[in-house]
């Protein structure tokens, strides 16, 4: 059986590596959601500010 040192080290570092995807997929939501962002306001500002009549 093994010692609950032991254990508790694993656990930590599973922890730790849980803690770092989760990380990075949240810095990859956050980045599409920017760039989303980026191209609504584009769209908005060329749609209002251009000479071109909005669809509806």
């Amino acid at each position: 059986m093994r010692s609950a040192a032991v254990i508790n080290n694993g656990l930590r570092r599973y922890v730790a590596l849980n803690l770092f995807i989760e990380y990075v997929h949240q810095g990859r939501v956050i980045a599409g959601v920017y760039i989303m962002t980026i191209f609504i306001v584009y769209t908005l500002v060329y749609t209002i500010f251009s000479r071109v009549p909005p669809i509806w």
